[in-house]
């Protein structure tokens, strides 16, 4: 599902954090800043829906957004970070924001001890390839539901998508 649809379908929640990002959010001038989140209608089993908003220091962004017919909340956050690393240039440095501490510390496991978490195996073996990537990428945590520009749109285009989307 492309973000530009949803924006034209006229949902006007995701055109205003659309802009209070592009007018709030200013990215350091040589790091990308991305903020991900995932939704699920219903944990476990509901629909799912993962996003990220990237910003880059040019001032422009990239958006993305997928659904997915059924899973758990911590399938769709990891998912959201899998879409990131796989969308944007491998050497370019990241800083990404996740409000999942489950994302948070299996990265981090993945990064230094390269041993899986057992949980959703599968998605975290195709983030081992990612997690080496030569580009510089600090995934930090941030509280979610309290305002923050960035982190409030990729909730908002999860819960979206979760809702709305095109369900594979």
């Amino acid at each position: 599902m492309q973000v530009s649809g949803m924006i034209g379908e006229g949902n006007a929640r995701i055109r205003r954090l659309l802009s209070d990002v592009l007018f709030l959010e200013q990215p350091a001038p040589s790091m990308t800043t991305v903020y991900t989140d995932g939704a699920c209608t219903r944990n476990p089993g509901g629909r799912l829906g993962s996003a990220y908003i990237a910003l880059f220091p040019s001032g422009n962004y990239r958006a993305g957004v997928a659904a997915f017919e059924s899973g758990t909340n911590n399938q769709a956050e990891a998912y959201a970070l899998l879409m990131v690393l796989e969308a944007l240039p491998s050497r370019m440095p990241l800083t990404i924001y996740t409000d999942s501490e489950y994302v948070r510390t299996c990265w981090e496991r993945i990064r230094t001890l390269d041993t899986l978490p057992k949980a959703n195996k599968a998605l975290w073996e195709a983030l081992r390839g990612p997690a080496k990537r030569p580009g510089a990428v600090d995934l930090l945590w941030t509280r979610g539901h309290v305002g923050t520009p960035g982190n409030t749109l990729a909730d908002a285009l999860a819960d979206y998508a979760a809702e709305h989307g095109p369900h594979r």
